[in-house]
This record gives C-alpha cells, structure tokens and sequence, in this order.
C-alpha cells in the first residue's frame, strides 16, 4: 500500500512542490532568521557609513529602537501579505500568486544588502514580509491541490521543512565562527542566497502546471484534466482515477461555495471548532517564539556570552529546529495533533521558566540549554 502511494510522487510533482518551497517558504526562513546573527555587522556598517556614531552600541536606546523597529517591520508586512494575496491567488491561481511574491525579494535584497539609512532596512523588511505573508498562504495551498490525496498531509509538510531550513541557513552563514560570511565585510553577499533562491523559482515555476481545482473552477473541466495529467503522467493515471479525483475537487467545490463567512461565523455548531481553532494559533502566536528566533543572539550576548559563541548558539537552535521538525511529523500522526500541542507548549512554559532561572543567575549553560529545549518544544508540537 504504502508503495503504491509513493509510485505516485513524480518527477514533475517534486520539481512543483521545491520550486514553490524553495523559492517562497525558504524566504519566509531565510528571513526570520537573518537578522538574528546579523545586528553587530550591522552596527559597524551604518558606523562606517556615519548613519550611527562611531561610539554608538547595541545596547544604546536610538540603536535599539531603530533595531526593533527594523525586526518588527518584518511582522507588519506579512500582516499586509497575508491580507492582500489570498484574494490574489482565488483570482489568478496559486502559481501565479507564488511567483509574484519574487518582487518582493529582489526589491527587499536590493535594500538590505547595503542599505543607505534605517528606510532602507526597514523597507526591505516590509517587502520580505509582504512575500512571506503571500507565501504563507498561497504555497501550502499550492502544494495540497497539487498532490494525490494520499500524499497531501506529507507533502503538506514541506512547507514547514523549507521554513526551518531558511532560518537554519541565514543563521549558519551569519555564524563568525563558521568562517563564511560572518564578518563585516561578505555579510551583504549571504543576500544573494534568497535572491537566487527567488531566480530559481522564476526559471522553473513557470513550466510547471496550476492547481487543478482553481482550474476546474476557473477555466473547466479540460483544464483540470490536462494539469492533472501533467502532474501524473504515465500508466498510473488512468481515466477512473481522474475523474475520482475530479469528483473529489466538485465535492469540495460545493462546500466551499455553500457558504458565506458571515454564515459561517453565525453558526453556532461551529463555534466551538472555530474557537478551538483561534486559541490554537494564538498560542503560538503568543508563545514568544518570535523573540528566540529574532534575538536570541542578543540574549546571550545579555547573559555574558561572547559574540562568536553567542552567534554559534543561535545556530544551534536553529538547527535543532530543523532536526526535531522532522521526526514531529512522524509523531503528529502517532499520538494525535492535540498530544503533541499540549506537550509542546507544556515544555516550552517549563523551559522558559529554567531560561528565566539561568538569565538571572548567569548560569550560561542553562540558559543556552533551556534556549535549545523550547525551540525543540515549539518544533515539537506548536511549530
């Protein structure tokens, strides 16, 4: 059974399903890790370019406003994103949609690699954001539509694996102890990694076929028949297992346009599922993963760390993310999507209180350990 399932991931479905996670999840990671190991360079760039005093420090108040308000801006463009493109991609399709976000990351490389003033870094965080935001949506729903229906919880996953793969790549580069673009002069080159990233997606996207339900919606049952065929050519594509699979997106076709979101909103059997749903993503919101992700480098520097062993820290968490994302895929369909949430967001409010505990008493080893343990938690379980 299980090999049968697999006979059904084809060259084309797999050069899709990377094309879009590589060129748009990836950018999405690529982006929220970057910042992290990146601050001091960043100092000693606008000092040279006089944007900062030359005496200026990271822990002094202009710096650190201007800072935040750099890290944040990312936030407030996926905010954009996330409002803008969902409308975009029921409009011209989900491909068309995930190669649009590619504008964005070139202007925002353009604009962080070697930025004239605080505008400039700051626009460019925005205008990642904006394209993470429109890949957050369009990408996951991409890749689902795309695949056989047995294979789209697991190629669902990707999306996430992309994400930490980018925010494990901007950290290691940025690593000064690594020896590769960590130092003042090669950290505006790590840029061209998401930029080539993005020219990827253009180069091979393109040639790939649309989702077949925005299809079948769109232009017809002919065009959802030839993309489905694109995506599963050969002998394993039979005429019964297509219009199976047509019947299925009919099927879905109707749900979704049986009702409004007012209408969803006002029924009362659905309260509670869409409660549960909200509390769900709140807590992970909520979870202060974004600061981990954005300033653990920082902290540790807090805590009495050194430059290079903080920055190698950061990357250590970050590759724990990647190492325990993978094997919590496996784990969500052992022990149930809601075990692994309560078991994730349980260790990470333990973890967080033993971080608090080696903050306050310079335990460097603590804090570094607890720092691991709840980004392993959040990967675990909200992640």
């Amino acid at each position: 059974m299980r090999r049968r399932r697999y006979r059904q991931i084809t060259w084309r479905l797999m050069l899709s399903v990377i094309s879009a996670t590589l060129g748009a999840s990836f950018q999405f990671g690529f982006s929220t890790g970057f910042v992290n190991n990146m601050e001091m360079f960043l100092l000693h760039y606008f000092q040279t370019q006089g944007i900062v005093p030359s005496d200026a420090l990271p822990q002094d108040d202009a710096f650190r406003f201007w800072w935040s308000l750099a890290v944040s801006a990312f936030a407030f463009g996926g905010m954009l994103g996330t409002c803008v493109f969902p409308a975009l991609a029921d409009r011209i399709g989900r491909k068309e949609t995930i190669l649009s976000t590619s504008i964005f990351s070139y202007l925002a490389c353009y604009f962080m690699a070697f930025p004239r003033s605080w505008f400039d870094l700051i626009l460019g965080r925005v205008l990642v954001g904006i394209g993470a935001g429109g890949a957050c949506g369009a990408v996951p729903s991409y890749v689902t539509e795309i695949a056989p229906n047995e294979l789209r919880g697991t190629l669902g996953t990707v999306h996430q694996l992309m994400i930490t793969l980018g925010i494990l790549v901007s950290q290691t580069l940025l690593t000064s102890k690594l020896h590769l673009l960590g130092n003042d002069q090669l950290w505006h080159y790590s840029l061209l990694v998401p930029a080539s990233c993005t020219t990827f997606l253009l180069f091979t996207l393109p040639f790939c076929a649309d989702s077949p339900p925005f299809l079948l919606r769109t232009k017809g049952e002919e065009a959802a028949k030839e993309a489905l065929s694109w995506f599963r050519p050969g002998d394993y594509q039979t005429k019964r297992r297509m219009y199976r699979e047509l019947r299925h997106m009919y099927h879905e076709m109707e749900l979704a346009d049986r009702a409004t979101l007012w209408e969803v909103f006002s029924d009362e059997l659905l309260w509670k599922p869409m409660l549960v749903g909200i509390v769900v993503n709140l807590s992970m919101q909520f979870s202060g993963i974004d600061a981990v992700f954005f300033y653990s480098t920082s902290v540790f520097l807090s805590a009495g760390i050194g430059l290079q062993n903080a920055q190698f820290c950061t990357t250590l968490i970050g590759l724990c993310n990647v190492l325990v994302t993978i094997p919590a895929m496996m784990f969500m369909d052992l022990f149930g999507r809601k075990t692994i949430q309560s078991c994730g967001l349980g260790g990470m409010c333990v973890s967080y209180v033993i971080m608090t505990v080696g903050l306050v008493f310079n335990l460097h080893f603590v804090s570094v350990t607890a720092m691991l343990m709840i980004i392993c938690f959040f990967a675990l379980g909200p992640g």
